[in-house]
């Protein structure tokens, strides 16, 4: 996981977060980059998708990425990672959403994210 975010960003994440983390307010100084680790099944069809962020604030970098796990379970084959970067002062409200492709989503990771 380090690895990948050296590999997006050329920096070592500020934050590494998981969903033991929802719910709660992350500070991150402009320039900084976070990662997101959700677990996934991707085999039943569920993906992780990003449904709200303050662009002028967080953005994306890359693609979501599908990493297998070594270990597969009926509820996660993979881990979904996201990783994003402050791009401007403030503060954003981060919702990432579990579903089924044209489905609601049935789980949600939210966060808040302020950037100084």
């Amino acid at each position: 996981v380090l690895v990948l975010g050296v590999l997006v960003s050329g920096c070592v994440p500020a934050k590494e977060l998981t969903i033991d983390d929802h719910g709660s307010r992350v500070r991150l100084r402009d320039g900084d980059t976070m990662q997101v680790t959700l677990e996934a099944n991707r085999k039943a069809g569920y993906e992780w998708t990003v449904y709200e962020i303050k662009n002028t604030i967080l953005q994306q970098v890359g693609a979501t990425e599908y990493i297998e796990k070594g270990v597969i379970t009926p509820e996660a084959c993979c881990d979904a990672i996201f990783t994003f970067e402050a791009v401007g002062v403030g503060e954003t409200g981060l919702v990432i959403g579990y579903h089924k492709p044209d489905e609601e989503p049935e789980n949600t990771f939210v966060i808040t994210v302020i950037v100084e």
